[in-house]
């Protein structure tokens, strides 16, 4: 099992670039022509875009399942934020609970996995996949499910 968004990502990622010098482009223009009202109305759309894009925080995500070992990778592609490489992994027979948190009418949505530790369950972070087509999002549901239904019949 191998599901990624790397096509995806990488249009995501085309397009918020092409938005920042397409802004950039606006406000150099404004500016050489003194039409200091449209440099405003340009800073103020990019800001308002820069904080939507934190919100939203398009990230790429690898989910591999090899050997019962479930791991899933990812960071962010937005170039507004650092690019920080994180990844979890465990055992497929420990996986408790997983669920898909979505906001804004499904623009905004989070992947929340909940494992068995020693000690009781425990949730990871969340992780933003908004980067992920619907098709894909529900294929990485159903297959989580489908692990956590194999679980409860083994240990039951």
């Amino acid at each position: 099992m191998n599901i990624n968004n790397k096509e995806r990502s990488r249009k995501i990622s085309r397009v918020l670039s092409g938005i920042i010098i397409l802004y950039l482009t606006a406000l150099a223009a404004f500016a050489y022509y003194e039409q200091y009202l449209g440099v405003g109305v340009v800073f103020t759309i990019a800001v308002f875009s820069i904080l939507f894009f934190r919100i939203i925080d398009f990230q790429y995500i690898e989910l591999t399942d090899e050997l019962g070992i479930i791991e899933l990778k990812y960071y962010s592609i937005n170039p507004f934020q650092k690019r920080e490489y994180n990844a979890f992994r465990f055992s497929s027979d420990r996986l408790e609970k997983a669920e898909i948190k979505s906001q804004l009418g499904g623009l905004l949505a989070q992947l929340e996995i909940t494992v068995l530790t020693e000690v009781g369950p425990a949730t990871y972070p969340p992780v933003s996949i908004s980067g992920v087509k619907k098709t894909d999002r529900l294929t990485i549901l159903k297959y989580l499910k489908e692990v956590i239904s194999q679980n409860l019949t083994r240990f039951n």
